[in-house]
C-alpha cells in the first residue's frame, strides 16, 4: 500500500491511525517476530529513569550475519549486520512517560525496545519536539532500542530526528538525513543503543508519499534487531479508519 499525505486530514484522523498502527505492530511482534522470552505491549504509558541499569545484557551467540537472543526458551535468529538505511548518524549523549509499543524481556520484565509514532502534539512546537527527542535519548541511555516513526513532512519545522542526534540542532545544521528525506516525506528512524550512554547509530528510512513503506529495524540490544513490516501493519491500520477519511487520503 502506498503511504499517504497525512497533512490532508485533521489530528483526530491521524490519532485513529496512530492507535490502530500501534495495535498491529504489537500483534506482529507477539505473533512470532520476537525471540522466545520477549513480548510486546501497546503501552499507554511507560516509565524509564536514568538509573534503569543495563537492560541489554542478554548473552548473544555470535554468527557471521546473525545472532541469537536467548530469552530463556526457544531462541530466534535476529539480524546483527547494520540494517538497510539511506543514511546513518552517530547519536549524541544525553523518567518519562508517553504512548508507544514497548518490548520486554520476560525473565526480568526489562524494557529492551520501544516503537514511538510521533503525533501532531509531538511536532507542533519546538519544545514539544525537543521533549520527545529527549525521551528517546533517555531510553537509549538506559540501553533501550528505539524506532521513531514520523509520518509528517518536515517543511516549516526543524527535523525531529536531528534533535534526537543533537540536542542543540537547528534548521541550519548540516545533516546526512537532509539528503534522504524530501520535503513531503516522513521518516522511520531506528536508534541503536550502544556501550556508552551516547548510544550507537541512527539508521534512516524515508516514508515517501505514494510509495510502499520500507521495513524498519527495532534494536533489542546494541548488536541485534528485529524487522518491523511497516507496509503490512500500516495497511491493516489504514483499513480500520473511517471510510470517509480513507477516501480523502486516497483522492488524487
Amino acid at each position: 500500500m502506498p503511504f499517504h499525505d497525512w497533512t490532508r486530514v485533521d489530528d483526530e484522523t491521524f490519532h485513529d491511525l496512530h492507535g490502530q498502527w500501534i495495535t498491529h505492530l504489537t500483534a506482529h511482534l507477539n505473533g512470532g517476530a520476537l525471540p522466545d522470552g520477549y513480548f510486546a505491549r501497546g503501552e499507554a504509558r511507560v516509565f524509564i529513569s536514568r538509573d534503569a541499569g543495563d537492560v541489554a545484557d542478554t548473552p548473544l551467540e555470535r554468527r557471521p550475519d546473525v545472532s541469537v537472543l536467548d530469552g530463556g526458551g526457544q531462541a530466534v535468529a535476529v539480524a546483527t549486520a547494520p540494517p538497510e538505511a539511506e543514511a546513518r548518524l552517530d547519536l549524541a549523549e544525553v523518567g518519562e512517560k508517553w504512548r508507544r509499543v514497548a518490548v520486554y524481556r520476560q525473565k526480568d520484565d526489562a524494557l529492551v525496545g520501544a516503537v514511538e509514532i510521533a503525533s501532531h502534539a509531538n511536532l507542533k512546537s519546538r519544545d514539544a519536539r525537543r521533549y520527545l527527542a529527549s525521551k528517546c535519548r533517555q531510553l537509549l541511555a538506559g540501553g533501550v532500542g528505539v524506532c521513531l516513526l514520523d509520518a509528517f513532512p518536515p517543511a516549516g519545522r526543524p527535523r525531529l530526528e536531528e534533535f534526537v542526534a543533537n540536542p542543540e540542532a537547528t534548521e541550519d545544521d548540516p545533516s546526512a538525513v537532509r539528503d534522504v528525506r524530501g520535503s513531503r516525506d516522513g521518516l522511520a528512524t531506528s536508534l541503536q543503543p550502544g556501550d556508552s550512554p551516547a548510544g550507537g547509530e541512527a539508521f534512516f528510512r524515508p516514508l515517501v508519499v505514494g510509495q510502499p513503506l520500507p521495513d524498519a529495524a527495532l534494536f533489542l540490544s546494541a548488536d541485534a534487531y528485529v524487522s518491523l513490516p511497516l507496509e503490512k501493519t500500516y495497511a491493516l491500520a489504514f483499513a480500520g479508519i473511517a471510510p470517509r477519511d480513507r477516501a480523502t487520503l486516497q483522492a488524487t
